[in-house]
C-alpha cells in the first residue's frame, strides 16, 4: 500500500496502483522487496518515511535506468509519480527500446533477459 494510504490521507487514486506497481518492478529486477522487515509496524513506518532498498543494492548490476523508473513510481510523494499505470508502462517501454535494440553490447544479462521476453510477445 502507498505511504497516503497508510496515512488515511485520500481515498485510492492512481497513484497508489502506480506504487504498488513500482514495488512490483523493484521485485521483478531484484527478486526481494524494497522494504525486507519482519513487523508490519516497521513495514509501514518505512513505507511513510519512503526509506528502501536501493535496486542496485539489492541486485548488483541492476539496470540503473529500470531502477530509476521503480523509484519514481515507490515515490513517498504521489505528484512525483508517474501519473497513471499507462505513463509507467511508457517508461519501461520507451527504456526498453533504448536498451534492447539490436546492438550486442546489450546482449547479457538483464537487458538481453527482456529482450528475450519482448520478442516472444
Amino acid at each position: 500500500m502507498s505511504p497516503e494510504l497508510h496515512l488515511g490521507l485520500e481515498d485510492h487514486h492512481p497513484s497508489s496502483d502506480v506504487y504498488a506497481l513500482g514495488v512490483t518492478l523493484f521485485r521483478i529486477m531484484t527478486g526481494v522487496l524494497p522494504i525486507d522487515v519482519d513487523h508490519r509496524d516497521e513495514l509501514v513506518h518505512r513505507i511513510i518515511a519512503g526509506e528502501y532498498r536501493v535496486a542496485s543494492d539489492a541486485k548488483p548490476g541492476c539496470p540503473a535506468p529500470l531502477a530509476a523508473i521503480a523509484s519514481q513510481a515507490m515515490s513517498i510523494s504521489a505528484s512525483e509519480r508517474f501519473k497513471s499505470a499507462a505513463e509507467l508502462a511508457q517508461a519501461v517501454s520507451d527504456c526498453m527500446d533504448a536498451h534492447c535494440g539490436d546492438d550486442s553490447r546489450n546482449d547479457s544479462g538483464f537487458w538481453s533477459f527482456l529482450k528475450r521476453r519482448r520478442h516472444e510477445r
